[in-house]
């Protein structure tokens, strides 16, 4: 038996954060999730799978037109015409969209219930796959608790949107531990709403596949899917596809003004993903006499022009580390501890992220060309270590 785990697909989610500066390819990474999407249904009809599992996100939100419904549609009409099915369930993004609870499924397809699990039995493939949608965005209760335990007759697999037992820049959506999900005696979980791949367990296989396609910078890295495939109520390989044409990462520099330049070039071309588009945020960590005596207008310009000269790299932001806060020994420690503190205890204060979110969308209604659009923490929290590291920028300045 072989399946497809996808999650966090997000197909109609724009792009964010690439610079606006002549030549950006702006229009060029429009619609890369969907071209995504289209990669994994290639894969599954490709390598023969019997069924894919969607373990949430499939949508990023309501959809601004029925188009996204269409493609959609249509691209899951192709597993159809092969025999492989899709099993689904909404996740904290799907759950608040009306449009998408309207969704005619094709035959082919099923969501999950919202209510309580729901069990699928694939009996050509002694297989069960157990899940459950959320019925809201904000789901706080373990929801895996409720699941039933698995079949000893069967290869069970439990398909489940969490933040587990939380994980970095993710709401704690539906908790969980280890053991709750260990206890259900499944040979598989497919786990959604973390955006990074990760291996959580081998005994039994817990997994997040990551999402499709990263969007911004902060999801950076290898994205696509993870291919299972089994013998009997064995797993013999669970492995790592890897999807999407653009390939997002953060390349830090370090060095002395005099080679940096060279230095830039050597990791940028280091760097490359071949046959994809890399979008680059480039961290420059300067000493403190460098970073005093450097033109910071004149070098942007400079890494602008050789990422220009190379092919298929394009600069997100370039942005200029400050050097080390205990190099400003002239500035008071007290003060600075304090302000540290402050900005830090703003980062961590996740519950007021909504209401700043939901403040920020009246901003919008009035000029949404000033306001970019909010809609996940690691923005705000990018927002919150920018203003510090501007903050710091202008202590070094006035010292």
């Amino acid at each position: 038996m072989k399946f497809i785990h996808a999650a966090d697909l997000h197909i109609d989610s724009p792009m964010r954060g690439l610079a606006s500066y002549e030549g950006s390819p702006i229009d060029e990474i429009k619609g890369k999730t969907r071209q995504a999407f289209v990669e994994l249904i290639d894969l599954a009809i490709a390598r023969e799978v019997d069924f894919v599992l969607i373990a949430g996100d499939i949508f990023d939100s309501d959809w601004k037109d029925y188009s996204t419904g269409i493609f959609f549609t249509n691209q899951i009409n192709r597993l159809a015409e092969e025999n492989i099915e899709v099993i689904m369930i909404a996740g904290n993004h799907d759950a608040v969209s009306q449009i998408t609870k309207n969704l005619s499924m094709p035959k082919n397809a099923r969501k999950l219930s919202s209510t309580k699990p729901e069990r699928v039995l694939l009996e050509h493939l002694d297989t069960e796959i157990i899940g459950q949608s959320f019925h809201t965005k904000s789901v706080s209760d373990n929801l895996a608790i409720g699941y039933p335990n698995g079949d000893p007759s069967l290869f069970s697999i439990g398909l489940l949107h969490t933040s587990l037992n939380g994980r970095p820049g993710h709401d704690p959506y539906a908790p969980c531990t280890y053991a709750d999900l260990a206890s259900k005696n499944y040979q598989y979980w497919a786990l959604g709403h973390v955006h990074n791949r990760e291996v959580v367990s081998q005994d039994p296989w817990i997994v997040f596949p990551g999402n499709l396609q990263g969007r911004h910078i902060r999801e950076s890295g290898s994205k696509g899917v993870t291919l299972v495939e089994t013998t009997g109520h064995e797993i013999q390989s669970v492995d790592h596809i890897e999807l999407g044409s653009l390939y997002w990462q953060i390349v830090p520099i370090s060095q002395s003004s005099a080679t940096l330049l060279e230095e830039v070039e050597r990791k940028l071309v280091a760097s490359m993903k071949p046959s994809k588009l890399n979008i680059i945020r480039v961290e420059l960590a300067l000493d403190h006499s460098s970073s005093k005596s450097v033109d910071h207008e004149n070098l942007q310009a400079e890494i602008y022009s050789i990422a220009n000269s190379l092919d298929n790299i394009w600069i997100e932001k370039i942005k200029f580390k400050n050097p080390d806060p205990d190099q400003l020994i002239s500035f008071n420690d007290e003060l600075l501890d304090q302000l540290r503190s402050e900005f830090l205890n703003m980062r961590g204060n996740v519950s007021a992220y909504e209401a700043i979110k939901e403040e920020h969308k009246q901003l919008i209604s009035i000029n949404s060309k000033v306001f970019l659009e909010l809609t996940e923490d690691h923005q705000l929290q990018e927002i919150i270590d920018e203003s510090f590291e501007i903050i710091l920028d202008l202590i070094r300045k006035a010292n």
